[in-house]
Parts: structure tokens; sequence; C-alpha cells
């Protein structure tokens, strides 16, 4: 069943920043243009015997392998001087390599250099800080020398980060799998996805560089925003009107700008639902003022996870969002073995996620569409999880 939040809606006019709103309209149109050759599918699923015209939007055809290139591609237009630098587990860091790649003729991987080396001066001046108190004259010349060649590591090491237009930031124990292409500076710090986001705000405030949120940004939510337009564009083709989107929701980034373009920018009467794992579902707790509910793991990794404090999209999800529907993991594994067997197609949780809740609304003969926002997941572990 969807869970329905329209008692506790107002009129957009009084609950979202007009400035923002104002900057959302001047901007989508130029948003748009840049992005005009990123257009992903849309395909027709007659397999769907129980209801009628359903679609897909492939956004995991994207370069990246998710929907999160059109964002990225954004931030490099909008701070073409700066140092961009962002925190990341998986699809955001692809997104963004792959962006700044376009913009750059040759990169240098030195992943496993800021892993290792930076870590190894760490604890060679802790292990040189707890050395003997009273050094001989000779072992102290030594040791002095050993300091030096430490800074002087370090120092080439910043000067290699300065250079960089994009440096990642990622938890420790992060799956280096989905890093594997990456050729652009990686710090691993941190024990998780919170603690590495800490480090890179102050990396970026430190070093007046850019900090890119992977969707508590205008950027973001713009390039969310021309998917609502790709999608109103295909059906005034077909003569038809959309009636559902279904929309998996994290941070808020891609419901967001797609709720924004129906809602804001067209004022049509699309329903908009998100989908969130009932195993970590940070914005719907938010928007029922249940924040301090514990969020658990999920097959839907790329939702997962908390949102930030005063996030722009939490009021966007709050008042543009129809409805919302909570799904169960082995709804999310079902969806993602449905889509690979009856479609053929490879996609993460994140996007089964949407179809899981789907599947899983009640709605008559209407036209519906799905977002699937990604593929980066190995194939193989789809049949593991499910055998």
């Amino acid at each position: 069943m969807g869970l329905d939040c329209s008692t506790s809606r107002k009129p957009m006019i009084d609950t979202i920043s007009q400035e923002f709103l104002k900057t959302i309209k001047k901007k989508f149109p130029i948003a748009n243009q840049i992005l005009k050759s990123d257009v992903s599918p849309i395909i027709n699923t007659p397999v769907l015997k129980i209801k009628d015209k359903t679609y897909l939007k492939l956004e995991s055809h994207q370069t990246s392998g998710s929907f999160k290139i059109r964002g990225a591609f954004l931030f490099f237009q909008d701070q073409p001087n700066k140092q961009i630098v962002v925190a990341s587990t998986g699809n955001f860091a692809k997104a963004c390599f792959y962006a700044y790649q376009s913009c750059q003729e040759e990169t240098n991987n030195q992943s496993e250099i800021f892993q290792q080396e930076e870590k190894q001066i760490q604890q060679q001046i802790k292990q040189d800080e707890y050395n003997t108190p009273t050094p001989l004259p000779d072992f102290q010349q030594q040791q002095e020398q050993q300091q030096q060649q430490l800074q002087q590591k370090q120092e080439y090491l910043q000067e290699e980060l300065n250079k960089s237009k994009l440096i990642i930031f990622v938890p420790e124990n992060v799956n280096k799998d989905k890093l594997k292409d990456i050729k652009c500076p990686i710090i691993y710090i941190g024990q998780d996805c919170i603690e590495s986001e800490i480090k890179a705000r102050q990396y970026a405030e430190q070093h007046n560089s850019f900090y890119a949120s992977p969707y508590n940004d205008i950027n973001m939510i713009l390039g969310s925003c021309t998917i609502g337009e790709e999608l109103d564009t295909y059906f005034n083709s077909l003569n038809e009107e959309l009636d559902f989107i279904f929309v998996s929701c994290g941070g808020g980034g891609l419901i967001g700008g797609i709720a924004l373009y129906f809602k804001y920018l067209k004022n049509k009467t699309t329903k908009i639902i998100g989908v969130q794992p009932k195993n970590n579902a940070a914005m719907y707790n938010i928007l029922r003022n249940k924040s301090d509910q514990k969020l658990l793991e999920t097959l839907s990794d790329g939702t997962s996870g908390g949102v930030e404090e005063n996030a722009i999209t939490i009021e966007i999800c709050r008042h543009l969002v129809d409805d919302w529907i909570l799904v169960k993991e082995d709804q999310i594994r079902d969806a993602q073995i449905k889509l690979l067997n009856e479609h053929k197609l490879v996609v993460e949780g994140a996007a089964a996620l949407a179809y899981a809740g789907f599947m899983n609304y009640p709605i008559g003969r209407l036209t519906c569409l799905i977002v699937l926002c990604g593929s980066n997941i190995d194939p193989h572990k789809i049949i593991l999880k499910n055998h």
C-alpha cells in the first residue's frame, strides 16, 4: 500500500526557498542544453500483464552506469576553475570521474599512491615521535634527515593533489572493485561514508576547493530535472499523459529534480511516488519526524545512509512528492531478478527498489513509468544472493 502524505502538504510557495526556485527556473534551460547528449532510453514493458502502459526509464544505461553523471557534468561546467572534492562509495565517485575525464586530456592513476604512502608517512611520524627521548648525536642527525624526507614526501603528495581537478574521499572499508576504473587521487579515510564526507568537507574548506554533494546541491537537482524534461517530451510525442512516476529515493536529488520539473516548471498532475527500503528509509523517517530510527543494511546500497540536516531536498520531498511506499528486502531482490530474467536488464539494488515499489503499489489501468537509476553491480552477485 502507498503511504499517503497529502494531509501534511502546504502550498509550495510557502515552504521552498523562493531564491532556490528562481535559480532552478533560470538555470534549467542551460543545464538542459548541456545535457542534451545524455538522453537515456525509455522502453515499454509488454511482459507486465497485470498493468497497462508501463515504461522504464533506463538511467542504468548512462555512461557511468547511473543518473548521477548528469549532475556531475554540471559541477565541472559550473566550477571550471575550481578543484572538485567529493565523498562517495560508488556511483557518485564514478560519475564525477567520467565528468572529470571528459574535461582532461590525460589523467594519472594515483589511487594506490595516496592510499599507501599517506598511511606510511603517518605511521612513520608516530613511530619517530615514540623513539628514544635522548638519542646520540649521529642518530639524532639521522632522525632529522628522515623527518625531512617524510616532510618532503608529504609536500610532494600535496602538490599532486593540488594539480588534480578532482579528489575523491572514500571510507577505508570501501569495495575497491567499484573504484578500479577511477584514475584520479583517491583518499581512503574513515570507517564509514559519514566520516569520509566530514574529512572531504574539511579538505575542501582548507584548500579553497568546491565540495560537491551527491544530492544536496542545485547541480545534482538540475541534472535530475532534465530527466523530467525527457519524459515529458517523450510522452508528448505519444500524445499520452503520464499518470505515475516511481522513483527510488536516498538523499532526494533524483526524485527532487523530477518532482520540481513536473510540479514547478510544468505544473502537471503527474503523480510522483517515492520508494525507499523499509530497512533504510532515512528520508521517509525525516518527513514523519522519526529521524531517530535505526538504519539497517539494504540491497539498495545506492539509497542507503542519512540525509544532511536542512538539505533542500527535504522540503522538496515533503511537499512535491505525492506518495511514498516502503518495500522489503525480499521484494527488492525479487524485482532485481525479474528485471534480469524478463527484461534482460542488469540493475543495482537502488534501481530494483523503484521497480519493487511499482509492483507493490495499488494502481488501476494507468500509464506508469519506473526510473531505473543505475546498473553498477556485478551480475554474478544477483545470482549468488538468491541461491
